[in-house]
């Protein structure tokens, strides 16, 4: 069983798909590496959600490009797991809200700046447009996280007695 939400899983794709399409498409990014390209579009696919690129396929490919969009990815999954799992302390719900919202905000913000930059110009790119989408796809996936936790934090609250806390401060438990 795995041990993350859909929506990390689904980034992940997201950010291949990217990395694919800096690379100069499908036939372009095989020519740089050791699969070809029916195996990376299956590796890029919704559809294929049991295929992943191997490690060194993403290595060759980051650096035929020169920017780490998969890698970066892991890291930030990988980072918000262990804040969130550092927050998610019993009595430590306001952290981890404020923490859900902080990082909304910061992809919020990728996606405006990804938007402002790509309309200086007056005209918007296809690689500006894929990079648009990308962040986009990122924003939505931390938003279905958040929803997620936010649900699992309702379900653990539920049959607990009320926090003492919230009984002197007024503010409802829920």
């Amino acid at each position: 069983m795995r041990r993350r939400a859909e929506p990390d899983y689904l980034g992940l794709k997201s950010a291949f798909r990217r990395l694919l399409q800096e690379s100069g498409g499908l036939k372009a990014a095989a020519e740089v590496t050791r699969i070809g390209p029916t195996s990376l579009s299956e590796c890029a696919s919704r559809d294929h959600a049991d295929r992943y690129p191997p490690a060194d396929v993403i290595l060759d490919l980051e650096t035929h490009v020169g920017e780490a969009i998969v890698s970066r990815q892991l890291v930030h999954l990988v980072a918000d797991r262990a804040d969130m799992e550092t927050h998610a302390s019993p009595g430590n719900d306001v952290a981890a809200v404020l923490h859900m919202a902080t990082r909304g905000q910061v992809a919020l913000g990728e996606l405006a700046r990804c938007a402002v930059e790509a309309a200086e110009d007056g005209v918007l790119s296809d690689s500006e447009l894929a990079q648009l989408i990308q962040r986009a796809e990122t924003r939505m996936h931390v938003a279905q996280s958040d929803y997620d936790a936010l649900m699992k934090l309702r379900e653990t609250r539920r049959g607990q007695p009320h926090r003492r806390a919230a009984a002197k401060s007024g503010r409802s438990p829920r």
